[in-house]
């Protein structure tokens, strides 16, 4: 079981972590792709990526992203 915690922790780069830093950061997926430089809709799938890894929501998404 830990191995394979472990290994879908592995397939998170530094840069997906950096991109759902971005979204807490700015609290909006376009502005926090506009920083980072990606499209939004690049942006939502790799912060998806990282949901789907840790099994849940990390944000609330709406008018503000919480």
């Amino acid at each position: 079981m830990r191995e394979v915690i472990s290994n879908r922790l592995a397939s998170i780069s530094i840069r997906d972590l950096l991109l759902v830093e971005a979204v807490a950061q700015q609290r909006s997926f376009r502005l926090a792709a506009e920083t980072m430089e990606i499209s939004t809709s690049g942006l939502s799938y790799q912060v998806r990526k990282v949901e789907e890894v840790l099994g849940g929501a990390i944000f609330e998404r709406g008018s503000k992203t919480t």
